[in-house]
């Protein structure tokens, strides 16, 4: 059983290439074997060529064409994969783009609808169709980041502004820690990783093949070639899936950490200034996610605490520990809530001002001003 398992990657990782390379291989003959005569500029060399070729037992044949159609679908799979992450990616965001502006903050809560209900349901529908990461495995994560923040004092409501999508569009990084501490379940989540790049390598050597193919009834053929293709990525999409829900399932059992989340939580509490409410930890938070480069997630979360209702001490913790951040959630607050701006920037003014002269008097006197 321990050499079994010890050989089925090997077997896995032979099985795309030399599935996608015949197919590939066989594009190829199609569409050079009837210009071999214009390809090949003659000569006794070439003419040599042949001959030595067509003298080729069949048992030698087979293996060089099986090892030719091996390093052609290594190196067409290597493309194929890059290109369907690019459009992926490419998709996700485009589709994220149209649902996200479905509505137009104006004030309050009063929102005026930018398109059609039916656009923005539909992109919904593709754009959950296509998540490599499901609800599940989300949800998951979700669980598993607020542990961790929570392991390290910061209370769930403040922990509740961290993106998760940090984690989420990274979880494949998990893999490594998890063939360390849970191999069998690794097996089963490399099985599905390779059974959802099979999928993907195969779907666009079988549609050209189909379009190259001197066959009658070509448009049925491409019709149905392109349904099958159509069918093979929606199982790699699946198997893709069950693949990220296993990640995200031992990252909530603790079986795997998780680097990101780990590396905030250490830095919040390594901070000089320890919260001492809900907001300031929120405040916290977004220190930490800029002291660790996540950038664009400090944006995420200060976005976040502009609707928060502690967002007062949030703001007061960012004016004391990271200005440039106070400055994006003042913008935020100016846009989201026009009406608050202006009685949050005094608050926190008048709290200011009391610092720098060592007065202590109750808070209500804020309020009153």
């Amino acid at each position: 059983m321990g050499l079994l398992t010890s050989l089925l990657p090997g077997i896995r990782d032979l099985r795309a290439p030399m599935s996608a390379g015949l197919l590939w291989l066989g594009v190829a003959v199609v569409l050079l074997a009837p210009r071999a005569d214009r390809i090949l500029a003659p000569s006794p060399d070439t003419e040599a060529l042949t001959k030595l070729v067509r003298s080729w037992p069949v048992s030698l044949i087979i293996p060089v064409a099986l090892a030719g159609a091996f390093l052609l679908g290594t190196v067409a799979n290597v493309i194929v994969l890059f290109l369907a992450a690019r459009a992926e990616r490419f998709f996700r965001k485009t589709l994220q783009r149209m649902t996200s502006a479905q509505f137009v903050h104006i004030t309050g809560d009063q929102y005026t609808a930018t398109r059609p209900e039916f656009i923005y349901k539909s992109a919904s529908s593709i754009e959950s169709a296509i998540d490599p990461v499901s609800g599940t495995a989300h949800s998951l994560v979700y669980d598993a980041t607020l542990a961790t923040l929570g392991r390290a004092g910061v209370p769930g409501s403040s922990a509740q502004i961290f993106p998760v999508e940090l984690v989420t569009r990274s979880i494949r990084y998990l893999a490594a820690q998890l063939s360390v501490s849970a191999p069998d379940l690794y097996q089963s989540y490399d099985r599905l990783k390779s059974e959802s790049e099979l999928r993907i390598v195969i779907a666009p050597p079988l549609l050209a093949l189909a379009v190259v193919a001197p066959l009658n009834g070509k448009p049925w053929i491409v019709m149905v070639a392109t349904l099958a293709s159509a069918v093979l990525l929606g199982q790699s999409v699946s198997q893709h899936r069950a693949a990220n829900d296993i990640l995200a399932n031992a990252a909530y059992l603790d079986q795997v950490t998780l680097p990101a989340v780990q590396a905030v939580a250490e830095t919040v509490n390594s901070l000089p200034d320890t919260p001492g409410n809900n907001g300031e930890w929120m405040g916290a938070i977004v220190v930490a996610l800029d002291k660790r480069g996540f950038f664009d997630e400090a944006r995420l979360a200060v976005f976040q605490i502009a609707e928060h209702e502690d967002l007062e001490e949030a703001a007061w913790y960012l004016w004391n520990n990271d200005m440039h951040h106070f400055n994006v959630l003042k913008r935020e607050v100016q846009r989201v809530d026009p009406a608050n701006y202006s009685k949050l920037l005094r608050r926190l003014e008048i709290r200011a001002h009391r610092l720098e002269s060592g007065d202590s008097e109750p808070e209500e006197q804020d309020a009153k001003a």
